[in-house]
C-alpha cells in the first residue's frame, strides 16, 4: 500500500456489518469491500486506512477490513 489516511468516523461505529459505509471527519467516504461481519461498538473511533488509490485496508481498534473509496 502506498498511502495512509488517518481520520475519525463521524458517528457511532458498530463494527463491520458486511456492507458498511463509513463517513470520515476529513470528508472521505469509504465502503466495506467484502462480506466480513464483525460487531463491536466504539463512539467516533480513529481509523487508519492503508490504500493504493481507491482500495485499501481500514483498521479500527486493531480490527481490519477491506474497503473502497466512494467519495
Amino acid at each position: 500500500m502506498d498511502m495512509i489516511t488517518k481520520s475519525v468516523i463521524i458517528s457511532d461505529f458498530k463494527g463491520f456489518p458486511g456492507r458498511g459505509i463509513f463517513k470520515l471527519q476529513n470528508g472521505e467516504i469509504w465502503e466495506q469491500d467484502g462480506h466480513k461481519y464483525q460487531y463491536f461498538y466504539i463512539y467516533r473511533p480513529t481509523v487508519i486506512i492503508e490504500h493504493n488509490g481507491s482500495k485499501g485496508i481500514m483498521t479500527v481498534n486493531g480490527h481490519e477490513c477491506k474497503v473502497k473509496k466512494i467519495s
